[in-house]
């Protein structure tokens, strides 16, 4: 029989130590069920860190810990971004799901709102 008849596998966001106990939580960021290491959301541009699931609840195991940016919002891997992604500024826009940077509003016109 392989090791696969007697291994448990961890709950999402957690992974063993030294085989023995699923104690290490991931760091900001995600292992989905199946995966074997944890993914930083920083390393995943255009995502933030979501802080509100609640890994006790079965419903929840199959999202990601790790959520795209709305538009009007961006991420990168210059700074983690936490519980949502950072606002555009005034000035700037990001019309993407998943934006990694927003972009100065086109000559001739502009952007007065925060998220734009």
């Amino acid at each position: 029989s392989s090791s696969s008849d007697f291994c448990i596998e961890c709950l999402p966001d957690f992974v063993a130590d030294s085989g023995e106990q699923c104690t290490s939580a991931c760091v900001l960021g995600q292992r989905p069920l199946g995966a074997f290491e944890c993914v930083a959301c920083v390393d995943l541009p255009g995502t933030f860190y979501d802080n509100t699931r609640n890994t006790s609840d079965i419903s929840l195991w199959s999202v990601p810990r790790c959520v795209s940016c709305t538009p009007g919002s961006y991420a990168n891997t210059d700074a983690p971004a936490i519980g949502q992604c950072y606002p555009c500024i005034p000035g700037q826009h990001a019309s993407d799901v998943g934006s990694t940077a927003c972009k100065p509003c086109e000559a001739g016109s502009f952007s007065e709102q925060l998220n734009a």
